[in-house]
C-alpha cells in the first residue's frame, strides 16, 4: 500500500513540471545528438536557472535524460511517454 501512495505522489508532483516543460519546449530542445549545457537551455528557454536545475534533476531521477560531461543533459529513450501526458 505504501508504495501505491509513494507512486501517486511522485505523479502529483511530476505531471505538472512535465507538463511546463513541454509547454516551455524543454523537450524539443534537448532532443538533439549532443548534450547541452543547462546555462545555455536556460537562456534558449528564457527559464529561471534555479527552477530549472530542480525540473532538470526530477527528469534525470525519473530518467527521461541523462546528465553527461559536466552539467550537459541529453534526453533518454524513456522521455517519449511525454507525448502520452494530456494537457
Amino acid at each position: 500500500m505504501l508504495s501505491v501512495i509513494h507512486n501517486y505522489t511522485n505523479g502529483y508532483v511530476v505531471v505538472p513540471v512535465l507538463l511546463a516543460c513541454r509547454r516551455a519546449g524543454l523537450f524539443e530542445r534537448l532532443n538533439r545528438i549532443e548534450p547541452v549545457p543547462s546555462d545555455r537551455v536556460a537562456r534558449e528557454l528564457s527559464a529561471n536557472a534555479g527552477h530549472l536545475r530542480v525540473a532538470l534533476l526530477m527528469l534525470e531521477s525519473m530518467g527521461w535524460i541523462a546528465r553527461c560531461s559536466g552539467d550537459s543533459y541529453v534526453l533518454t529513450a524513456a522521455a517519449d511517454h511525454v507525448g502520452r501526458i494530456p494537457a
